[in-house]
């Protein structure tokens, strides 16, 4: 294998291994989650839960919340990607039934990321990626924001309820009350 080859292969090699590792943190903390809070957590902990060393886990993130934020940006991106951005044409019932039938498939994640003071950063998650773009207008800003903390608490209010409405019915109440996000200016 020649020099530049070589060196990709190791690119891609440390990339994967890094993705592994950081995989398998983000499945251990979520597991040690439903047991106890975050804030009891120790890196030593999350590395035995995931078997990796503490290096592997530095390697990748500077404290446990940053390997919180990107677990709730993982599971904000897989609703995402698994039904659409809500900031389209054509979100409607459909959308927001598949989101929470989703939801109720991920409940004990989702029910992680919404205990103690967390509910709070994963809206911090949520609220970076509504308003990604520089070009958006304050208004279009401000509206997204508004339409992500109604439905960031209709979201926790169901899980808290133990979620006895249905998804359907989660739907109409979310068409029926939220605003309705223009895709365009």
């Amino acid at each position: 294998m020649s020099g530049p080859d070589r060196y990709e292969a190791l690119r891609r090699h440390s990339a994967e291994s890094s993705a592994l590792v950081r995989s398998c943190l983000k499945t251990a903390l979520l597991a040690l989650m439903r047991e106890r809070s975050c804030k009891d957590l120790s890196v030593s902990e999350l590395c035995r839960k995931a078997g990796v060393s503490r290096m592997a886990f530095y390697r990748n993130y500077r404290v446990v919340n940053d390997l919180f934020r990107e677990a709730a940006t993982d599971l904000n991106e897989e609703i995402v990607r698994a039904l659409g951005s809500p900031f389209r044409s054509g979100t409607g019932a459909g959308w927001y039934e598949q989101t929470f039938r989703l939801i109720r498939e991920r409940r004990e994640d989702v029910a992680v990321m919404f205990r103690e003071d967390f509910q709070f950063a994963w809206m911090q998650v949520v609220n970076a990626l509504a308003v990604h773009d520089s070009s958006f207008s304050t208004e279009k800003k401000i509206q997204r924001l508004i339409w992500c903390g109604g439905f960031e608490n209709i979201v926790a209010w169901w899980l808290s309820g133990g979620m006895k409405e249905t998804p359907e019915e989660m739907a109409e109440y979310c068409e029926r009350y939220l605003p309705v996000i223009v895709p365009g200016e």
